[in-house]
């Protein structure tokens, strides 16, 4: 997949720096999650997408990535045809070529969301609109496919708290910063925030997403009470929710990864995350 020799690949599994399990018949093989730690860690070329089993992941969206801006220029494009498949797959050769996810949130999902709240106000002509439920549904399919080419936190590791305010845009959001936190190593629980503080008991850190517009009920704001817990507002209404005391605004996924990372437990740093063994990788 990556166009390296098999003794290469043997070699890196003995030094440690690809993680792989031992068959029966003593063969290596390489868990689906450990192939693309490896290949985003290292910047590896993707010489053959097909091999990863990824259906959207193909040679030309590939290729889209190589050129300054040709990520984003294919995205748009493949949106604005309504061929969604196309999108997912520049966007999840993004998600191989960058080395933190927050680094794809920010750059081409948040371009497209953001260009198709912006038609959607502007109603741009000729053909070139992006629909919102085109946009939503490539996010939450990109989303999916690169939650589950993470490691999964170990079952000890720090949880966190993600919730959305307003409709399905600040749900999707939402989705994406869950996907964040778990880059970072937090266990990511989902919760209504239309009332209520969102909170599990132990979580180190929650997380709320607004639309623009929308707000908590006063009743439902942090108190003084939750000063433990990390409380991180974001998205494009979260300037204009009334945040009070302790409630930090992230304008950024980055900003949110950073966050996320000073808020963990000091002994958080010595938990491991434990690889998903749904599919592998010779």
């Amino acid at each position: 997949m990556i166009g390296v020799s098999e003794s290469s690949l043997k070699r890196w599994v003995d030094d440690g720096r690809l993680r792989a399990e031992r068959t029966a018949g003593g063969h290596r093989r390489i868990p689906l999650v450990d192939a693309v730690r490896f290949i985003r860690e290292t910047a590896a070329t993707i010489a053959d997408p097909a091999l990863l089993g990824i259906g959207e992941l193909d040679a030309a969206a590939v290729a889209a990535t190589r050129s300054r801006g040709g990520a984003e220029r294919a995205i748009l494009a493949a949106t604005i045809e309504r061929k969604p498949d196309r999108a997912v797959g520049v966007l999840l050769a993004e998600f191989l070529r960058s080395r933190a996810v927050a680094a794809v949130c920010d750059g081409p999902l948040t371009m497209l969301l953001s260009r198709a709240e912006h038609d959607a106000h502007e109603s741009p002509s000729g053909g070139t609109t992006v629909r919102a439920a085109d946009a939503l549904g490539i996010c939450r399919a990109a989303v999916a496919r690169m939650s589950s080419s993470l490691a999964e936190p170990a079952a000890d590791a720090p949880a966190a708290v993600v919730g959305s305010v307003g409709g399905e845009s600040a749900a999707v959001r939402a989705a994406i910063a869950a996907l964040v936190l778990k880059e970072c190593g937090y266990r990511v629980a989902d919760h209504a925030m239309a009332s209520g503080n969102g909170h599990v008991g132990r979580e180190s850190l929650v997380c709320t997403v607004f639309d623009r517009g929308a707000a908590l009920p006063a009743v439902a704001r942090p108190r003084a009470t939750d000063a433990r817990v990390e409380q991180v507002w974001m998205g494009p209404g979260a300037a204009d929710a009334q945040a009070r005391g302790g409630v930090r605004i992230a304008h950024s996924l980055g900003e949110l990864a950073c966050l996320a990372s000073a808020a963990l437990p000091p002994h958080a740093e010595n938990i491991s995350t434990r690889p998903t063994r749904t599919r592998s990788t010779v």
